[in-house]
């Protein structure tokens, strides 16, 4: 079914119910010409209580946003939209939904994989993923109410998923088929408005899906300008990971944006089989690039890399622990009483070093 530049309004169950009845059957439900809804510029009002269903395969049963003219597609959610196809806002300006709060809802209940795709960003109020085969991201989205993983994960690609500060993310119990895949360089995003504690409840797919979260608790901070804090996860060995013996095969990367003088701590939880070696002889690391700041040994019993008291965001994992290695060198070639050059040489690169640090004896 096609709107073009009309205004669509469904005020009760009731009512939808006999839409379906009495003009779906063209289109939305197993449509032989037109496939699911195309919104061509109008304006769709979905009242509190009333469901549109929008059923078929995954080629069929999809929401298309567009534009017509210069009037953009849009939808005023107060009730509930049933989706078992693909969404795409493919209109030329717009984030499909108008008069955004959190309780609008969209569910993606499909029998195949969907996906989110389009032009533009999406501004979803309540989203909730019933679909075993799960939902991947083409386009960025934002939630501003609940998002419900009830079956299936969402994964991300190189698109980012940013809750809101009014936003939350629920599961009943998250698990390798219940959450957010870091595949790509999308990030989970969480937004602040002041100090706060959140967990980024992802994980990844490289070879067997597991579940590695990030528990996080802004403890400082100021300013808040469209503030947020973004996670990923990488089931692989740093790549500035000199560690030979004891350390993760795995490691977490934050980043953040808004927040001025930020503080915060944050446990990253691995699964045994990232331990290589002795789990007790590893410690928690920062990644700045290649260089590393090393803190206290990893928690054996729950399998958490922790840091404390941080101000900085970038890649977090499990490393041995001991000193790196170094060489010195000079250019003389015997023995002198005369002042020469010495050229220190670390096997991995460090921070706080300084010629102080040098005893003679």
């Amino acid at each position: 079914m096609i709107f073009n530049q009309q205004y669509f309004r469904s005020i009760s169950a009731k009512i939808i119910i006999m839409l379906i009845v009495i003009i779906m059957q063209v289109s939305f439900v197993n449509a032989q010409e037109e496939k699911g809804i195309t919104n061509n510029g109008a304006r769709i009002l979905v009242n509190t209580g009333a469901i549109i269903k929008i059923t078929g395969t995954a080629t069929e049963a999809n929401y298309t946003n567009r534009t017509n003219g210069i009037t953009h597609g849009r939808i005023d959610i107060d009730g509930i939209i049933k989706l078992q196809g693909n969404w795409a806002n493919e209109a030329t300006s717009g984030n499909v939904f108008i008069n955004v709060d959190t309780d609008g809802e969209v569910i993606f209940n499909g029998t195949t994989a969907q996906s989110i795709a389009g032009n533009y960003v999406s501004n979803f109020e309540k989203l909730t993923v019933n679909n075993s085969f799960g939902l991947s991201l083409s386009k960025d989205i934002n939630v501003y109410g609940a998002l419900t993983l009830t079956s299936g994960n969402i994964t991300l690609n190189n698109y980012n998923l940013s809750l809101q500060t009014t936003g939350s993310i629920t599961a009943g119990a998250f698990a390798a088929t219940k959450m957010i895949v870091t595949n790509g360089t999308g990030t989970l995003r969480k937004y602040f408005n002041s100090t706060g504690t959140f967990t980024f409840p992802i994980g990844e797919v490289t070879g067997t899906p597991e579940y590695s979260p990030v528990s996080f608790t802004l403890t400082g901070g100021s300013g808040y300008s469209s503030a947020y804090v973004g996670a990923k996860v990488t089931d692989a060995k740093h790549p500035n990971n000199g560690s030979s013996s004891e350390y993760l095969s795995r490691y977490w990367s934050l980043s953040s944006s808004g927040i001025t003088s930020p503080v915060y701590n944050a446990g990253f939880n691995y699964l045994d089989a990232d331990i290589v070696g002795t789990e007790a002889s590893i410690y928690s690391a920062q990644y700045n690039g290649s260089t590393r700041s090393l803190y206290s040994a990893v928690t054996v019993a729950s399998n958490l890399v922790n840091v404390t008291g941080l101000s900085t965001f970038y890649d977090y994992t499990g490393v041995d622990g001991t000193s790196p290695g170094i060489t010195l060198t000079s250019g003389v070639p015997a023995k002198t009483n005369a002042a020469f050059s010495v050229t220190f040489t670390f096997t991995e690169s460090v921070t706080g070093f300084d010629i102080g640090d040098i005893s003679v004896t």
